[in-house]
């Protein structure tokens, strides 16, 4: 099922990792989306 769009009400979740990876993304924001939370989960790299 496909995320709905971004909004004024979406809390965004940022992570600063030296080697993010797509397995914490995919993660957090599938059980985000278990849960009916409108969050958005993404690492970045420092």
């Amino acid at each position: 099922m496909a995320r709905p769009a971004l909004n004024r009400d979406t809390t965004v979740c940022i992570s600063l990792s030296g080697r993010p990876s797509n397995h914490g993304i995919k993660f957090h924001n599938y059980l985000y989306e278990k849960h009916g939370l409108d969050y958005l989960y993404k690492a970045m790299t420092t």
